[in-house]
């Protein structure tokens, strides 16, 4: 799925429902080090295998200068991580929400701060490689449309 930035602007019901995940104590922001420990840990706990190796390849490219603190957006809860996005030129994921907080549009915040940080940096489009149905509704939110499918095949034995 991908679609087009350029004009990207946080939509006001966006904006409007991330204050009320503010008074609820949720708050979306970019990683910062002092992280490392709690994100590692929730990234192990809560999310597939292959997502905590690209975000440990990620954190170890920021000390080396090759990725920055500001391509990684968090959701907290207290000391709490509860989700996080990433981006990597114009591509972004990793995406995430713990399951205990699903259903509170916590994912559509998180998206449209991504998004918009991929545009100050920017980019002009915003695309992702694969992503199952729930996830395809939330990203249709912000006009992103299927533009390639695959499939698995698997032989039977």
């Amino acid at each position: 799925m991908d679609s087009s930035i350029v004009l990207f602007t946080v939509p006001e019901k966006t904006v409007e429902m991330e204050k009320k995940l503010k008074e609820d104590g949720i708050e979306i922001r970019f990683y910062h080090r002092n992280d490392l420990v709690r994100f590692m840990e929730f990234l192990e706990q809560t999310m597939p295998s292959d997502w905590v190796r690209v975000e440990r390849r990620n954190l170890r490219k920021i000390v080396e200068g090759g990725f920055h603190p500001e391509q990684v957006v968090l959701v907290t809860k207290g000391d709490d991580i509860i989700g996080y996005c990433q981006f990597d030129g114009s591509h972004f994921g990793p995406f995430g929400v713990s399951d205990a907080y699903q259903g509170r549009g916590i994912g559509t915040v998180l998206l449209a701060r991504t998004l918009e940080r991929m545009r100050q940096e920017g980019y002009h489009d915003a695309w992702v490689m694969w992503t199952d149905d729930l996830a395809a509704k939330v990203y249709g939110k912000f006009g992103f449309k299927e533009t390639r499918r695959f499939a698995m095949l698997k032989k039977a034995f």
